[in-house]
């Protein structure tokens, strides 16, 4: 699991700095989520420190979140930005991300 929530002037040396330089949890949750669609399968997640886990589909460019610690089980899902998406695209290439199994 990765954990951060972004500060500023910070250079990207480790995973948890690149999260902490881009504010990576701050913008995923600042994106505008609907209930879920049901669009596709998650293919990777990442949990920040609250608790928060985010599914990614990068081949829909989408994201779900669920926050079980907020009351909210069911997940609910977003387009990624271009942003968020290369943020994520390299934490993927790096290894960073937990693949999704689906049996």
């Amino acid at each position: 699991m990765i954990y951060g929530q972004g500060t500023v002037n910070e250079t990207p040396t480790s995973t948890d700095d690149l999260i902490f330089e881009s504010g990576l949890f701050r913008k995923l949750n600042a994106l505008n989520y609907q209930p879920m669609t049901c669009d596709g399968l998650p293919e990777y997640q990442i949990q920040d420190k609250e608790g928060i886990v985010f599914e990614v589909n990068f081949t829909e460019e989408e994201i779900w979140r669920r926050n079980p610690t907020n009351g909210k089980p069911e997940p609910e899902e977003a387009d990624l930005t271009s942003e968020t998406l290369s943020i994520l695209i390299s934490l993927r290439d790096r290894g960073e991300l937990n693949p999704c199994a689906w049996n």
